[in-house]
């Protein structure tokens, strides 16, 4: 089975719930997870593997705009699983993130395989609001009443993902993925 090097982007998002009621805003990041899809039956089922992926925070948006590139290395022709946690970072050691909501997008879909030159560009995840915290549900429906509709309701994220070319299969676990670069989070994502 061949196995691959991935750029992962994640552009943006659009209609973040509200996790600051008082600035109508939130100061949101994206936590992100891969998940290998196995190649045999069923499709849709997990290796154990997992790794993670943190996008910088736009502070006081709710149409933020991240472009973070993740690069990824050893995944299967089989794909992969990207969940996508959407969070307000609440600064400060006596507040916790708020939960905003969650999607998964599957790569290369169900039955698909990855191969050299394989891209999904600009593809959409809707982010579910069920997973979310309640205190966003309550502040994002009150700051659309006071603002006439004018802020959404129903978010979504963006990702690209690009297939770069055969991943180097590492001798001691040929099965394993392993995260190229960016190494660490700083400030902002490079893009």
């Amino acid at each position: 089975m061949s196995r691959y090097t991935v750029e992962i982007t994640i552009h943006r998002a659009q209609h973040v719930p509200v996790g600051d009621i008082l600035n109508c805003s939130s100061d949101p990041n994206i936590w992100a997870t891969l998940h290998p899809r196995n190649s045999t039956p069923p499709d849709d089922s997990f290796q154990g593997q997992v790794l993670k992926y943190r996008t910088h925070t736009v502070r006081s948006s709710l149409e933020p705009v991240f472009d973070c590139k993740w690069i990824v290395g050893g995944i299967p022709e089989s794909g992969f699983a990207l969940g996508l946690r959407l969070r307000d970072e609440d600064p400060g050691q006596f507040f916790r993130d708020d939960r905003l909501g969650e999607g998964v997008v599957l790569v290369p879909g169900l039955g698909g395989k990855l191969a050299e030159g394989w891209e999904l560009s600009e593809g959409e995840c809707k982010i579910g609001k069920r997973k979310g915290a309640i205190t966003s549900h309550i502040s994002t429906y009150v700051a659309r009443i006071i603002s006439r509709g004018i802020i959404g309701h129903h978010t979504k994220v963006w990702v690209s993902v690009r297939v770069l070319g055969k991943s180097k299969v590492l001798k001691d676990d040929p099965n394993r993925i392993y995260t190229l670069g960016p190494r660490k989070q700083t400030g902002r994502c490079d893009g």
